[in-house]
Order: structure tokens, then sequence, then C-alpha cells
């Protein structure tokens, strides 16, 4: 118990904020609501920056995690249900029904991140093993590609 408070107390200030942040745009996107086509996009945009530049340390690793989201975007294309999303035609906005989805992604990313960099800061030895390198591009590649095509789901409507 020791340790899980002494990583809480060593967390800094500003990953606290991005998890607040991100817990209070999914706690909207629990009600319907009506936005503007490009705002849906602001996200899973963030995500595929934060991950291309965590992967980007190593020219392999991101290029892995690169194959990995467009792999993942096309599955989560070809499998995923389409969210509701309707268009208003006099206001050119989307109206789109409320979801728990964009929640759990944003606070699943945000906490794979969060497990690997606080393992990272215990062990740095681990961040040249090329498990902890490849791995978590893969699964960070692969949520990231999801939560877009979860997304992107929206304009198939």
């Amino acid at each position: 118990m020791t340790l899980i408070i002494e990583i809480l107390r060593g967390t800094p200030l500003w990953a606290w904020v991005i998890l607040a942040s991100l817990v209070i745009l999914g706690v909207r996107r629990l009600r319907k609501r009506i936005v503007t086509p490009w705002t849906v996009l602001i996200a899973p945009a963030a995500f595929l920056v934060v991950g291309a530049v965590s992967s980007a340390r190593s020219g392999l690793v991101l290029a892995v995690w690169a194959v990995v989201v467009v792999i993942s975007f096309a599955l989560g294309q070809a499998t995923m249900a389409d969210r509701t999303a309707t268009v208003d035609i006099r206001t050119n906005k989307l109206v789109i029904a409320g979801s728990w989805q964009p929640l759990a992604w944003m606070v699943g990313i945000f906490g794979f991140n969060y497990v690997i960099a606080v393992m990272k800061a215990i062990e740095p030895l681990r961040a040249i093993d090329p498990v902890w390198q490849f791995g978590p591009a893969v699964v960070l590649g692969a949520l990231t590609g999801l939560f877009a095509a979860q997304t992107w789901s929206l304009y198939r409507t």
C-alpha cells in the first residue's frame, strides 16, 4: 500500500490535470450533444499525436505503432457498429447520442500510458528493453486505432 501512495504522490500535477480533463470530456459524452463535425475528431487526433510522439523515440517502434493504428482502425471500421449521429441540416452540426464508450476509451488509453510510465520510473532499464518499447506501442496503437474507428463511425451514419 505504501508503494501505491508513493506512486500517487510522485505523479506530476499535469498528469492529474490530463486525467481530470479526460474524465470531464468523457462524462460530457454520456449525454446527447450537438457539436460541429470537426469537434469529435479532437480527442482521437490528440491521442494520435501523443502516441506518435511517445513512439518516436525509435523509428522502428514508431513504424510498428503506425502499422498497428492503421490495422486496428481498419478492423474497427469493419467490425464496430455505427454510433448514432444525425446531422442537423439547419445548423450543419452533428447530434450525437450519449455513450459510455468515449469515456472508457480515453481513460483506458490514459491508464495504460500511466502504468507504463510508472513501471519505467520504478525500473528505468525497462525503457531500453525491446519488450517495453514494442509492447506498449502495439497496445497503444491498437487502442488508438480502435478509438479513432469508433469516432469515425459517426461519419458513416
